[in-house]
């Protein structure tokens, strides 16, 4: 949580709810993806970010993290393999609904 604070100016404990946390083993270091579900409409347009750390801040999709589309730190690459534990599948921005070819994997893991 304090790295939202230093980095993008967000105070996570007033906003965020966390829902889990998975941490990567990598032998003498760890890389810890925290994740949680806002209290309040979150407009990342508006947050501070510390441009020594951080360069750009959005939304995606785990189709668009998977695809290259973003350069990403390998920490966190090796998480989204566990996305679909931790998270609901990403919804079709057309029709709200989870895409027919994951409907038959919902809720089974």
């Amino acid at each position: 949580m304090r790295e939202l604070q230093d980095q993008i100016g967000l105070d996570g404990r007033e906003i965020l709810e966390p829902t889990a946390i998975n941490v990567q083993d990598h032998r003498g270091w760890e890389y810890t993806t925290f994740f949680a579900e806002p209290n309040v409409p979150l407009d990342i347009t508006q947050l501070k970010l510390q441009k020594s750390e951080i360069t750009a801040l959005a939304w995606a999709t785990r189709e668009e993290l998977d695809s290259g589309k973003y350069m990403l730190h390998p920490g966190f690459k090796a998480t989204t393999r566990v996305f679909n534990y931790y998270l609901p599948f990403d919804l079709d921005p057309e029709t709200g609904r989870i895409p027919e070819e994951y409907s038959d994997d919902w809720g089974k893991e």
